[in-house]
């Protein structure tokens, strides 16, 4: 078992510079080294602990370890300790190639957990124009591996204000236990002796608060996934399994509430990059680097805003399907993240299985049980007389969708009904309520 860490220029360090990378590392490295060494009971496998430099020109160290040296043909697996900001929570943005149980040991073992397979998925896509050394260890050694960074505080990286005193000691202490327990866990498991027949597979992980982590294979994820699709197209085809022209209407308002939709999201984008545009003639680009809450104000709220006026000009418009689009949108965008390998599909999955679950629970609970029809009975008491009447003579209205709903009233003002008496003892009308049950289907009267 190798757990590395890459020094910066040794002068660097002692100047002050350079506490987070790497010297963090270092200190932390040396404590799991000085803790290992006092175990009363004998590690089942052995720990090399790697302090390389030569960073920063492509990584040349590691690269020197992991093709010539003579240990390195006896390295199963290596936990890498990196940093793209001053501080804060150690990420766990990497694990493998393969070998899920090196994401089981982390779940097991790790005490504040903190980890998603999103930043791996983006990291190993290319979109961040970096590398560390667990990409030297895996693509020249072949070995897996778990890669964590500090990174909180990112504007002071790789600056001369990245000194010891903006890093809190609860982050070092937190990262050391994380760090020795999670090494423990490896060192005394089967798997570290023979990973063969644990190798094959992906695992789909992401930590909940930092309160626990959760995690299962890539393949099941894939099937909930298609689950969660198929449901979505099932919720959506029992309203097309209509009559002909009721699920054109359905599938017309549907592509009018998806085009209303993804214009919000467009419209969005465009007062984000205009305010980004003010904000740059400003001087003040990345003002939002120091203070991420700054950032979420100002871009979050020219977003949100412009996405509440869209849907306030449309709400006129197909109102009622918006959920009905938004699930189909997210759904479109968990298909391709499913069929393109992704483990971060697991966003999507749930920005559609929760919003669908809780509308066909509520659906259920609020459902309106009863008859489709009522006559109303009403009779003036003694000296009371109804000055108007607001129920005029009932026309059928069509909405456009699979419910037709008569309504008598017309929307005519009606006044108080009039008494002689001004407090009279037993009310000024009586009300009576039937209700009529109609099979059959539903029809329209021709008009006149």
């Amino acid at each position: 078992m190798v757990l590395n860490m890459s020094m910066e220029k040794i002068t660097y360090v002692i100047k002050g510079k350079g506490a987070s990378d790497d010297a963090v590392s270092c200190s932390v490295m040396l404590e799991v080294l000085h803790s290992l060494a006092n175990l009363s009971t004998p590690l089942i496998h052995g720990v090399i602990f790697l302090f390389n430099g030569a960073e920063e020109n492509i990584l040349q160290a590691s690269h020197g370890f992991i093709t010539q040296h003579p240990w390195a043909q006896q390295v199963r697996a290596f936990v890498n300790l990196e940093a793209s900001g001053v501080g804060g929570k150690e990420l766990v943005f990497q694990t493998g190639p393969e070998n899920p149980w090196l994401v089981q040991a982390y779940v097991r073992a790790a005490v504040h957990p903190f980890a998603s397979v999103v930043g791996q998925d983006i990291f190993q896509s290319g979109l961040i124009p970096s590398d560390t050394d667990f990409c030297i260890f895996r693509d020249f050694g072949n070995i897996p591996g778990i890669d964590l960074a500090f990174i909180e505080n990112g504007f002071l990286y790789h600056t001369k204000y990245d000194t010891p005193d903006r890093i809190h000691i609860n982050s070092i202490q937190r990262a050391g236990d994380n760090i020795l327990s999670v090494l423990k866990h490896l060192v005394m498991s089967d798997e570290l002796a023979d990973f063969s027949e644990y190798r094959h597979g992906n695992m789909v992980f992401f930590d909940m608060l930092g309160l626990m982590m959760v995690a299962y294979p890539a393949h099941v994820g894939t099937v909930i996934n298609y689950m969660a699709v198929i449901a979505t197209v099932v919720h959506l085809g029992k309203k097309c399994m209509l009559t002909s022209s009721v699920a054109g209407w359905y599938l017309c308002d549907l592509m009018c509430a998806v085009f209303l939709l993804v214009l919000s999201w467009i419209f969005s984008l465009l007062a984000v990059l205009f305010v980004a545009l003010l904000v740059t003639l400003m001087g003040r680009s990345m003002f939002w680097y120091t203070h991420f809450y700054a950032g979420v104000c100002l871009y979050g709220s020219a977003a949100v805003s412009i996405i509440l006026w869209t849907h306030t000009l449309a709400k006129n418009q197909c109102y009622w399907l918006f959920f009905d689009s938004s699930l189909l949108l997210w759904c479109f965008v968990l298909l391709i993240f499913t069929h393109s390998g992704w483990c971060s599909a697991y966003v999507p999955m749930m920005m559609v299985v929760f919003p669908l679950i809780c509308k066909l629970l509520l659906t259920k609970l609020f459902r309106a049980r009863g008859p489709s029809h009522m006559s109303l009975y009403l009779r003036p008491h003694a000296g009371t007389s109804l000055s108007s009447w607001s129920f005029g003579d009932g026309t059928l209205q069509f909405n456009r969708s699979r419910e037709y709903v008569i309504f008598y009233s017309h929307g005519l003002d009606l006044l108080p009904p009039k008494s002689s008496d001004v407090s009279p003892d037993e009310g000024l009308i009586s009300l009576a309520i039937t209700a009529h049950y109609f099979s059959g289907s539903n029809g329209r009267s021709s008009p006149f």
